[in-house]
């Protein structure tokens, strides 16, 4: 009777011992899913970034009340409030190009309202500009309306001197909108960068995360060839 040991256990070149680590093919296909996962969202991002910023600034400005200067102009405010008068010294009003250049002029500008009482025009407490396609503005006077209703604006050059046309537009806090706009497009953009980078991160991490085997059960078909 003989006994023999078979300790060769039919592993190929190049296979990996038992109680060894090796990288996970799991791991890797996950990974991949995870970097076209972020490849996605950050086009997404970029998509919505665009459209919605574009698409918000495109009506902005649409509702201002636009009057061409110098003369007498009458116009309606729809509610009381803080107003802003602007120089659009590049502006387009039904149709007409203006460019009078960016200094508004010796110009005397009286502001009356529905009740025919005088209107204060004072200064603005920050510098506040835009430009927007053909429009490019700055402001020049804030205003208190104390009721809704028809407000008649006064506006001609000192002395009586000729002048360029030009255009005063008046809005109610359009710049606050303008850079909640702006910021609340950056914001979109940023999240989903940040989710990106997130799943790039985790990507990376997944593919390298090591894979152990677990050694062979001693007991198990091949470890002992038998008796004879």
């Amino acid at each position: 009777m003989s006994y023999y040991q078979n300790n060769d256990m039919g592993m190929s070149p190049g296979a990996l011992e038992p109680g060894t680590l090796g990288t996970s093919g799991d791991g890797r296909s996950s990974g991949m899913i995870f970097f076209l996962m972020a490849g996605l969202i950050l086009a997404m991002g970029i998509g919505l970034f665009v459209f919605f910023l574009i698409r918000s600034i495109s009506g902005m400005g649409d509702d201002m009340v636009r009057l061409v200067v110098p003369g007498e102009r009458t116009f309606r405010l729809e509610e009381p409030g803080s107003y802003t008068v602007f120089h659009e010294y590049r502006s387009v009003v039904d149709g007409k190009v203006y460019s009078s250049g960016a200094q508004l002029g010796s110009m005397n500008i009286t502001l009356t309202g529905p009740s025919g009482e005088n209107v204060p025009l004072g200064p603005l407490m920050s510098n506040q500009t835009y430009n927007m396609g053909s429009t490019s503005a700055y402001g020049v006077f804030s205003f208190s309306a104390g009721q809704a209703g028809e407000y008649h604006l006064s506006a001609f050059y000192q002395g009586g001197e000729e002048g360029p046309e030009t255009v005063l537009a008046i809005d109610k806090g359009f710049v606050t909108d303008l850079l909640i706009t702006i910021f609340s497009s950056i914001g979109i953009l940023f999240l989903t960068v940040f989710v990106s980078v997130a799943l790039i991160v985790l990507a990376v991490v997944r593919g390298r995360r090591p894979r152990r085997v677990l050694p062979m059960s001693q007991s198990g078909p091949g470890q002992y060839g038998g008796f004879g």
